[in-house]
C-alpha cells in the first residue's frame, strides 16, 4: 500500500479509520485520512533551493511557449483597455509635460510602471511587447507560487504539480498572459503574497516572509483595487491562525498586535500614498472613487445590478463558470469539500480559500454599483463587458482543485483527466472562450476606424484630443505624444484649458468623440470649432454606436498665441 505524504516525510502516525473514510479504503490506499488538519501542526517545508530552481525554469519555459501560442493566433494586442494601458506608460516619458502625474487615475500606477524599462522604445510601445512581457513574466511568478502555495499547504508535490496544470490548462488565464492587461501581473502578486502569509502563520519564526507577504499585497494594491480586500483578509486570518495553535496571554497579544501592525503598515503605506497623490494632483483624496462614475453609469444602464443581490450573484457567478469552465470548477469544488470535510479545523480550509478574496471583491464593487459586468446568458441581447473579471478567480480554482491532488495518486489522476476533459471541450467549442470574445468585440475595435482616417490625412502639427477617448488609438497612427494636448498638461504652456479656450492658437488638429467620456466636443465652443476648424473625416460606428470627427485648421486663420 502506497503511503500518504505525511508518512514520506517520517512524521505520520497511524491512526483508525475516520467513520465514513474507511469507505475509501478500496480505493487502493487511504487517500482521506485525517493529515490535513494535524500536518498544520507539524514543521514547515518548502521545496528545495535546487527544485526552486528547476520549477521556475519550467515555469519560464511555459510562459514563453504561451506567448508564442498567443502572438501565432494574433490575439497579443486585442484588448483596446492594453493599448490604453500603454498610453498612459509612454506618456510618462513622451509628453509635453512627462512626468508621473501622467499615471492619472484611471488605473492604478504599478502596471503602467513596470511597462517603463521597455515603453521608450518606439516598437515595443506600438506592438504591446513593454506590456505583454510584464504579463509574460508575470505568468512564470504565477506558476512558481502556485505550486509552492499548494505544497505547503498539503505538502504534496504531486497536488502542487496538479494545480499548476489547471492553470497552464486553462485557456482564459493563459490567454490574459500574453496581452498587456493587469489581471495576470495581479494574480502573481497574488498568489506570492498568500504563499508567503501562509508559510509565516505555519512558522511565526519566519519574519522575513511576513515582509514580503505584506509588500506583495502593498503591490497587489497598487495594480487592481481587490487588493484593498486582502489587508482585513489577511490580518483576520493571521490572527485565527494564532489563535488555533497558541492560547492568548498577555504576551500573545502584544506580539500578535506588533506583527500585524507590521503586515498592515506594509500593505497600506502605497494607498496611503496613491491617496495623498490623488489630493495632490486632482485636488481631493477620493478622486480615483470619482473618475469612472459617470463611465459606470453609463455601461449600467438596464442591467439593474447595483443592489440587486440576484443579478449580481447570477452575472459574476456566471462570467466565473466560464472562465473557470464547468468541469474544472466542479473538480475544484470537490477539492474544496473534501478538504473541508477532512480538514475540519477551519483555519486549514480558511487558508485555501484565500485566493478567492477577489471574487468577494467584484461581488461587493457589482452589488455597490462601483463596477459593472454583463454577460450574455444573464442580459440577452447585450454584449459582454468586463468578462476578464472573472480570470481572477482561476487561481483559486487551480488551487482547490491541486488540494484535490494532494490526497494521492488516484484524485491526482481524475484532477488531471478532468482538467484534460476540460482543455478539450474549450479548444473543441463553436465559440472562443469568453476572455477572447470578449476582447474581440467590434465594439472594442472602433478606435481602429479613427486611426486608419487620421493616417490618412495627418501631415504633421500639434493634436488636442481627450486621452478618456482616445488613448487606444494612440499606438495604432503616426503620432508622439509630445505632439498631443490632452488632460493632464497643466503646468507647461499652453497647457489643457488654454488650448481648450483658443485651440486655433495652439493646435493644427482636432479629434473629437461625440458625447465621449472627455467632453471635448462641449468643453471647446461650438463658434469656434466652426470658425476656425473643418471637418476633414467623419468616422460613425455602431454598436456602441459612436461619431468621432477629425478637424483640421483653415487656411489662412491667425494662429496668434494670445498674450497673458
Amino acid at each position: 500500500m502506497s503511503r500518504s505524504p505525511l508518512q514520506r516525510a517520517g512524521t505520520y502516525e497511524r491512526r483508525g479509520p475516520l467513520g465514513l473514510e474507511a469507505a475509501f479504503r478500496g480505493l487502493g490506499r487511504r487517500w482521506l485520512t485525517d493529515w490535513p488538519r494535524r500536518s498544520w501542526d507539524l514543521p514547515v517545508i518548502v521545496p528545495s533551493l535546487k527544485a526552486s530552481r528547476w520549477i521556475f525554469a519550467l515555469a519560464l519555459a511555459v510562459a514563453f511557449v504561451n506567448l508564442a501560442i498567443v502572438i501565432w493566433a494574433d490575439l497579443d494586442w486585442v484588448w483596446a483597455d492594453g493599448r490604453a494601458r500603454l498610453t498612459i506608460a509612454r506618456s510618462v516619458i513622451d509628453n509635453k509635460q512627462p512626468g508621473f502625474t501622467q499615471f492619472g487615475n484611471t488605473w492604478l500606477p504599478l502596471h503602467p510602471a513596470a511597462m517603463l524599462p521597455l515603453v521608450w522604445i518606439d516598437w515595443a510601445y506600438r506592438s504591446g511587447a513593454a506590456g505583454i512581457l510584464v504579463s509574460t513574466l508575470s505568468l512564470a511568478v504565477c506558476l512558481f507560487y502556485t505550486h509552492r502555495f499548494v505544497f505547503v499547504l498539503t505538502r504534496s508535490m504531486g497536488g502542487a504539480f496538479v494545480a499548476a496544470v489547471a492553470l497552464v490548462l486553462s485557456p482564459n488565464f493563459m490567454f490574459m498572459a500574453g496581452t498587456p492587461m493587469s489581471e495576470t501581473p495581479f494574480a502573481a502578486l497574488t498568489m506570492a503574497a498568500w504563499y508567503y502569509l501562509v508559510l509565516w502563520t505555519r512558522d511565526p519564526s519566519k519574519a522575513r516572509a511576513l515582509t514580503l507577504a505584506g509588500l506583495c499585497v502593498g503591490a497587489g494594491a497598487m495594480i487592481r483595487y481587490e487588493a484593498w480586500f486582502f489587508v482585513p483578509a489577511g490580518a483576520a486570518f493571521m490572527v485565527l491562525s494564532r489563535i488555533q495553535r497558541e492560547k492568548p496571554t498577555p504576551f500573545w497579544q502584544t506580539r500578535m498586535e506588533g506583527e500585524l501592525l507590521a503586515f498592515v503598515s506594509l500593505a497600506v503605506f502605497p494607498v496611503f500614498l496613491f491617496i495623498v497623490y490623488n489630493w495632490l494632483i486632482f485636488d481631493q483624496p477620493d478622486a480615483f472613487l470619482r473618475n469612472n462614475e459617470q463611465a459606470v453609469l453609463e455601461q449600467a444602464i438596464g442591467l439593474n445590478l447595483a443592489g440587486n443581490l440576484s443579478n449580481t450573484t447570477r452575472v459574476l457567478g456566471w462570467t466565473i463558470l466560464d472562465n473557470i469552465g464547468y468541469l474544472a470548477a466542479a473538480t475544484a469544488a470537490v477539492g474544496f469539500a473534501v478538504f473541508v470535510f477532512v480538514g475540519r479545523r477551519p483555519v486549514v480550509w480558511i487558508a485555501m480559500l484565500l485566493p478567492a478574496v477577489s471574487a468577494a471583491f467584484f461581488f461587493y464593487s457589482i452589488y455597490s454599483g462601483g463596477s459593472v459586468l454583463r454577460h450574455d446568458r444573464v442580459y440577452e441581447g447585450y454584449t459582454l463587458l468586463n468578462a476578464r473579471y472573472g480570470v481572477i478567480a482561476i487561481p483559486a480554482a487551480a488551487v482547490a482543485i491541486g488540494v484535490l491532488g494532494s490526497f494521492g495518486r488516484l484524485p491526482a489522476l481524475a484532477a488531471l483527466a478532468a482538467l484534460g476533459l476540460q482543455f478539450g471541450m474549450f479548444m473543441l467549442s463553436p465559440q472562443p472562450v469568453i476572455t477572447v470574445r470578449d476582447a474581440t468585440q467590434s465594439g472594442y475595435r472602433h478606435f481602429e476606424a479613427t486611426a486608419r482616417a487620421f493616417d490618412e490625412v495627418y501631415d504633421g502639427g500639434d493634436v488636442l484630443m481627450a486621452f478618456r477617448d482616445h488613448a487606444q488609438m494612440l499606438p495604432a497612427i503616426h503620432l508622439h505624444l509630445d505632439q498631443v494636448i490632452h488632460e493632464g498638461i497643466s503646468q507647461v504652456s499652453p497647457t489643457w484649458e488654454d488650448a481648450l479656450a483658443d485651440p486655433a492658437a495652439y493646435v493644427r488638429w482636432i479629434v473629437v468623440r461625440e458625447n465621449g467620456q472627455g467632453k471635448l466636443d462641449q468643453l471647446i465652443p461650438a463658434i469656434l470649432l466652426e470658425r476656425d476648424f473643418e471637418v476633414v473625416r467623419e468616422i460613425q460606428l455602431d454598436n456602441p454606436y459612436f461619431v468621432e470627427r477629425i478637424y483640421r485648421i483653415r487656411p489662412g486663420v491667425n494662429r496668434t498665441v494670445p498674450a497673458r
